[in-house]
């Protein structure tokens, strides 16, 4: 009987390992046990001498009752023993067992195994003795649990303890809860890479039914380190510099009981590192080609136990052993490590050591084209010779090919500056550099220097070379260029320019065989051989000739060059289109020619007359009287057809034009309307009338700007809603992030689609955006600084080089596509979706067109429009801006709407209702006076080249004079601009009501940040406004977020920390070659005082600007009142704060307080400068601009390159328009390219909901207007006093 229980209880076993496991057979694991089972088989013995008490054994279920006993020879057997006492013979163990995994699973228990300290570990299995009795036939008095029940072998085979490793995580407990994950490790060194154990694809938990599937991006792109049997994985971690670092191993599975149910558990991390590692601590520099460098200093490891990850530059890994070779790349980080084990219990290994790669400086070459060294006045400069400098060329920094490694620096930033030849040597261009990568575009000859900073191992050093991109012969000729001028006109002179090259000098100029040097005429001198230098042009006077050649002769690096012009003087002008749709110039000579005509046919007359009367009488003489009436009766009817059919002749010339003006203006009647209406009206008055509230739509006069409380300030709460019906249609299919509206029903032609720009992290809603809307052509207006062509692929394009994945669409740059439009790149690209067809995207991509610039020629908008039109055909185009939708953009959209409608549409005749229509589909929308002028003569010139519109009334030159007036105008105050704030007064130049208007309406849009993306990007500030007892000492409004990116970081801890939290943000950048640090921050509360000492104390603050005025600050209620003014240090946390003096500025409007920080554990001293200003009210703007003013002043004097930190109530508001005042000033200031919607982002990116109020941003433009007044008032003395009288009227409304 008992043989038979034994025997079904194995058949019970058998048949539970093919119902619940598919594992392969293990036998080969046990050197120890033979193939062949006997009863000698087992009490196999096993010695140790660890000093443990714990020792892993394996354990397996053989189909027999032998049992398996191992001998415990150490000094720890009688306590172990002695621990486990009152275990031994529990009689309710399998009662135990039964209640932990059920009657079914008490069924297919094989073994209880038992740690006894000089016996054995006994496994038997449980049988079945009678009906419904379970007995343990186990020997009781060896029988004990060792760490509790669960670490007793669990359900048959499947769950038995060597089958599962719940126990290599002694993080993770074998029950698992919803709270379990993710488990916090907190990490101390200085490595910002880590190798965590995850379950591998073998893994099982606590039963082998349990399943783990491995995350892709672990399995994929971490390199992970298998276990042998895949049942444990080490994959490499990064520090996540922006909060706690956050691990997803994968999903396990863990399968219930007598069920198909299943539970499942992300298995996450979150890795804590207690301070920010430092990889330079632990790091040695190395030399490293293709083979990995000993550093045993710190990894004194066998060769064989090394393992090593290489982290590139984009953050890739790749796993090596310490003997494999590797294709290193600078500046690439390899990791060091211990090969873990298969039993290693560490969740967490550090490196051992960090080795950086370098190698041997490279040289800077121009692929595929050969350059020839010369050297001029010490300086080696490399020629590269060709017929025309046009197109793109690709640029290496080459190690050689003896290294194995030629590519060691690819993808390296290299900087392009642009030089100037001179006679004296070569010199930098200022603003010119440029980073390129691997290529660059070049148009004309140019001098270039290329340069790289080359890491070593003793730091880094430069690597530059000199190029000179010339032509093939040295002493090169120009093409003559034919150059007509008027006699009275002082824009075009014959004359040679100083600096028409950067690529050499000039150094004469010779005019009919005459030949004067450079050098023997100075500025505003005396004339010699009809030549005088002004400034940087020398002019020839008293130009007799009607056509001049001048020889500009320029010495360059290998040579010289020769530009030859010839003038061509003309009285009278008209302009006319030739076959080309080309304006040229021609001469009126038809009067002089048709009187010489005249005159030449009177005389003709006379002779017949006397000829005539000569051969009449001849004819008399020899035919008679009537035979000579005869002759002359038909020679003059003869005579009265040839003239006849001359006059119908001429009639015809006269007639076909009148007859086609008649036809056009039938077809085109409305046209003619507008013409007519324009024709009677003077340009510039016309193009006021865009400022009319008659072309504003009901829908926007309408709308309720509603008000709300944010941070204690009363701010405009304006969500357009009312523009909602015009939202493109996937607009919820994309999240609602990127905000597109239709402009459709305008044009009978095609629909348009006005965009926000994509930002990087938003592209992949925006490629889902064109391909969903079926989007064929995009055109992007993208300036570009510092260049007319970009050469790197810059960060902030949206688009692939090659192919990219962008969320759900697949794109592939197919290649790109000619365009006669200059600065223009055209793209071809092809998208597709999952489940979707391939579709074509052409995009348009202009770099030359600044915001608030006006084009000097509208044949660009016409051409542009042109090839936008043909390449769409009837298909949705979509036009947007870099950021937002500016000017620019409308422009475009204007021209595109107006010349459509107009063309395809009788009925329509007024270019603004045109406009007032695009207006009802996109906020925004304002443009200036002189735009919309710009709009209407593109309009106009692109209705006569179409020959939809004939001159009738002769009005078109008048037309285009007054057109070139009003740009004469600008170009006139241009010429006034002080130099180095030419950027802030090209701004000022254009600024009217529209533009005015226009950037107020971008001020309510740029970086706006939706809710759900502000609690991503501030995850500590809501952590802590949910703790009530934190929140109320740290946080002063819950309704002004804190970014964790640019947050400043207090008491040593970590960015992730909330110990460390203030409600401060940092700002840096670049200031006369210096850095301008500003911290933006709320003002303290009595709770968060020492907080604040802290920050001053450890970020070495040397002045602190408080905005808040003295009555808010003697309330309390606005800003804890911290200035003290008595002797007495005052404590507050870890730090006292001593007054040490004051003075009252200027005015009265700021006092300047003197303060020390004391540290009152060290007594380390700190002291610093407090700017209290008096004069803003709360809730508004200050009533005047000189004390602010003064203020900015007074915190420039003041500045040492420490930090500046600006403090009101909220930290925002008025902080955040002093902060913007200051970076404005800067850029104007470093002749940057200047529009305060850009330098606002910027401000918002750094500190959220920074400048919340229009009134605050016009203040602070009228700031900028007040501090230049000068410069602005030498270039146009009504600039200052008008927009002082737009910014009132803004004030006056809000």
């Amino acid at each position: 009987m008992f043989l038979h229980y034994q025997l079904t209880t194995i058949i019970l076993l058998l048949l539970q390992f093919l119902k619940c496991s598919k594992q392969t057979t293990y036998r080969n694991l046990f050197s120890f046990v033979s193939k062949e089972f006997t009863g000698q088989s087992f009490r196999v013995i096993h010695k140790t001498n660890a000093p443990s008490n714990i020792i892993t054994t394996k354990r397996r279920i053989y189909r027999t009752t032998f049992g398996l006993e191992i001998k415990l020879k150490d000094d720890s057997e009688k306590k172990l023993a002695e621990k486990n006492k009152k275990l031994i013979g529990d009689k309710r163990l399998f009662g135990k067992f039964k209640d932990k995994i059920g009657v079914i699973g008490a069924y297919a228990v094989v073994v209880q195994c038992a740690l006894v300290g000089i016996t054995t570990i006994n496994c038997q299995i449980l049988e079945k003795v009678s009906n419904k009795k379970y007995v343990s036939k186990v020997n009781r008095r060896s029988v004990q649990q060792v760490s509790g029940f669960y670490d007793i072998i669990n359900v048959s085979y499947n769950n038995s303890e060597q089958a599962t490793y719940g126990s290599h995580f002694s993080s993770v407990p074998k029950k698992l809860t919803g709270q379990t994950f993710p488990v916090i490790h907190n990490i101390n060194s200085p490595s910002n890479l880590v190798i965590v154990k995850c379950p591998g694809p073998k893994y099982k938990h606590i039963k082998t039914t349990d399943y783990f599937s491995l995350n892709d991006k672990i399995n994929n792109m971490r390199a992970p380190l298998f276990t042998h049997n895949r049942a444990l994985a080490w994959a490499p971690v990064m520090y996540n510099s922006s909060g706690l670092t956050f691990v997803n191993c994968g999903l396990l599975v863990i399968k219930k009981d007598n069920s198909i149910d299943s539970t499942t558990y992300d298995w996450t991390y979150s890795l804590n590192w207690k301070s920010k590692p430092d990889p330079k601590q632990i790091m040695e520099t190395r030399t490293i080609s293709i083979k990995l460098p000993s550093i045993k200093r710190n990894c004194n490891i066998v060769e064989s136990k090394i393992l090593v990850y290489r982290k590139d530059k984009k953050n890739n890994f790749k796993k090596f052993g310490f003997r494999d070779e590797v294709l290193s790349h600078v500046d690439d980080l390899f990791y060091y490590f211990e090969k873990p084990d298969n039993d290693n219990k560490m969740e967490v290994m550090i490196p051992c050591g960090i080795a950086r790669a370098v190698n041997d400086l490279p040289e800077i070459i121009i692929k595929e084209h050969t350059s020839i060294l010369i050297v001029y006045k010490n300086l080696e400069i490399n020629v590269i010779k060709q017929e025309h400098v046009l197109g793109s060329y690709s640029i290496k920094l080459y190690l050689g090919k003896k290294t194995g490694i030629p590519d060691f620096y690819e993808g390296e930033q290299i900087t392009m500056k642009k030089m100037e030849f001179t006679r004296t040597g070569i010199e930098e261009i200022q603003n010119s550099n440029e980073t390129i990568i691997s290529s660059f575009s070049i148009e004309g000859f140019q001098l270039l220097e290329f340069s790289y900073d080359c890491p070593t191992i003793d730091g880094t050093e430069l690597v530059k070379k000199v190029f000179y991109f010339g032509p093939e012969s040295e002493s090169y000729v120009f093409p003559n260029e034919g150059i007509i001028y008027l006699s009275n006109e002082t824009a075009i002179q014959p004359n040679c320019s100083i600096h028409k090259f950067t690529f050499g000098y000039l150094e004469s100029i010779t005019v009919n065989g005459v030949t004067t040097n450079f050098i023997e005429l100075t500025d505003e001198g005396s004339k010699k051989n009809n030549l005088k230098r002004v400034k940087d042009f020398i002019f020839m006077e008293d130009i007799k000739k009607d056509k001049i050649t001048i020889n500009c002769f320029y010495i360059t690096p290998n040579g010289n060059v020769t530009l030859a012009q010839t003038f061509e003087k003309e009285k009278k002008v008209k302009v006319v289109v030739n076959d080309k749709k080309e304006e040229v110039n021609e001469v009126k000579k038809e009067k002089a020619e048709k009187e010489e005509l005249k005159n030449k046919l009177a005389e003709k007359d006379k002779q017949l007359v006397a000829q005539s009367k000569t051969s009449f009488e001849k004819l008399k003489d020899n035919i008679g009287v009537a035979g000579g009436y005869a002759v002359v009766i038909i020679s003059s009817l003869v005579g009265i057809i040839i003239i006849l059919l001359i006059a119908a002749v001429c009639s015809v010339k006269v007639l076909k034009p009148w007859i086609l003006r008649k036809k056009i203006q039938s077809k085109y009647p409305n046209i003619f309307r507008f013409w007519n209406v324009l024709s009677n009206q003077n340009l510039e008055v016309y193009a006021e009338t865009i400022h009319s509230k008659k072309y504003i739509p009901d829908k926007v006069k309408n709308q309720v700007i509603s008000k709300k409380i944010e941070g204690g300030e009363v701010v405009e709460s304006n969500t357009n809603t009312c523009f909602d019906s015009s939202l493109v249609s996937c607009f919820r299919d994309i999240e609602g992030e990127i905000k597109a509206h239709y402009i459709s029903g305008i044009s009978p032609v095609r629909t348009y689609i006005i965009s926000d720009g994509p930002t990087p992290d938003k592209a992949e809603f925006f490629w889902e955006l064109l391909y969903r809307e079926d989007v064929a052509v995009v055109f992007g207006i993208i300036y570009q600084e510092n260049d007319m062509i970009k050469v790197a692929h810059s960060k902030s394009f949206y688009w692939p080089k090659d192919t990219g994945k962008y969320g759900k669409v697949m794109v592939e740059f197919c290649g790109n596509l000619q365009s006669d439009v200059p600065f223009v790149t055209v793209r071809k690209f092809n998208m597709l979706m999952e489940y979707g067809h391939r579709k074509e995207l052409i995009h348009y991509q202009i770099s030359n067109w600044k915001e608030h610039d006006i084009p000097r020629t509208d044949r660009q908008i016409i051409q542009l429009y042109k090839e936008i039109s043909e390449n769409a055909g009837t298909e949705k185009v979509l036009i947007h801006a870099s950021h937002g939708s500016g000017s620019r953009v409308f422009m475009f959209t204007y021209f595109a709407c107006i010349f459509e409608a107009m063309k395809g549409n009788d009925t329509v005749d007024d270019p603004l209702e045109i406009i007032k229509e695009v207006r009802t589909h996109r906020y925004g929308g304002n443009i200036s006076s002189m735009e919309f002028a710009y709009i209407i003569k593109a309009v106009v010139s692109y209705f006569y080249d179409c020959k939809m519109l004939v001159d009738v009334t002769n009005h078109q030159p008048a037309f285009y004079k007054e057109y070139e007036d009003l740009m004469f105008k600008i170009d006139g105050r241009e010429s006034k601009m002080i130099v180095d704030i030419r950027n802030f007064l090209t701004f000022v130049n254009i600024i009217d009501d529209g533009k005015l208007k226009d950037l107020c309406h971008q001020f309510e849009n740029v970086q706006k940040i939706s809710e759900g993306d502000l609690r991503l990007q501030c995850k500590r500030f809501y952590t802590i406004s949910n703790i009530e007892a934190m929140s109320k000492n740290k946080i002063r409004y819950k309704d002004v977020p804190c970014f964790d990116a640019t947050a400043v970081n207090i008491k040593d801890k970590g960015s992730s920390d909330i110990n460390g939290f203030i409600h401060a943000n940092e700002f840096k950048y670049k200031c006369d070659e210096k850095e301008r640090k500003i911290i933006m921050c709320q003002a303290p509360l009595e709770g968060s005082m020492g907080d604040m000492l802290d920050m001053i104390h450890r970020y070495k603050i040397g002045l602190i600007v408080v905005l808040v005025n003295k009555e808010e600050m003697n309330k309390g209620s606005k800003c804890f009142p911290y200035l003290n003014t008595t002797k007495k240090e005052i404590s507050f946390g870890a730090y006292n704060l001593l007054y040490q003096g004051h003075e009252v500025g200027k005015n009265n409007f700021f006092t300047e307080y003197n303060y020390s920080v004391i540290d009152r554990a060290s007594r380390l001293i700190h002291n610093f400068k407090l700017l209290h200003y008096l004069n803003w009210p709360d809730n508004t703007i200050p009533t005047e601009k000189q004390s602010l003013l003064g203020l900015y002043k007074r915190i420039i004097e003041l500045r040492d390159n420490t930090n500046i930190v600006i403090h009101c109530s909220n930290g925002v508001g008025r902080t955040g328009t002093l902060a913007f005042i200051i970076y404005m000033m800067d850029v104007i200031k470093s002749r940057s390219s200047f529009d305060p919607i850009k330098c606002l982002a910027k401000i918002r990116k750094h500190r959220c909901k920074a400048v919340q109020t229009t009134t605050q941003f016009v203040f602070a433009l009228s700031i900028l207007y007040e501090h230049f007044k000068g410069q602005i008032e030498k270039m146009d003395e009504r600039a200052y006093p008008n927009f002082m009288a737009l910014a009132n009227g803004i004030y006056e409304k809000k």
